[in-house]
């Protein structure tokens, strides 16, 4: 499992996966994977992944986002 994450996280540094709509719908979508964990695999903060996931429609509860 260990060497799977390395992969991904070297794979995320240098292709920016996460700005990719078909890596974000399997990671965030299907596998329902949270924004924390995408970004620590992508080695950016939640909000990064956050931006992108608005950007392209995908956030499953943008209520529990919401300002408070």
């Amino acid at each position: 499992m260990d060497l799977l994450i390395t992969r991904i996280i070297i794979w995320c540094s240098m292709a920016k996966l996460y700005e990719n709509k078909a890596y974000l719908t399997k990671r965030y979508l299907v596998e329902k994977k949270s924004l924390e964990e995408i970004a620590k695999e992508c080695s950016v903060s939640h909000q990064t992944i956050y931006r992108y996931l608005v950007k392209y429609n995908l956030i499953r509860d943008p209520r529990k986002f919401g300002k408070k």
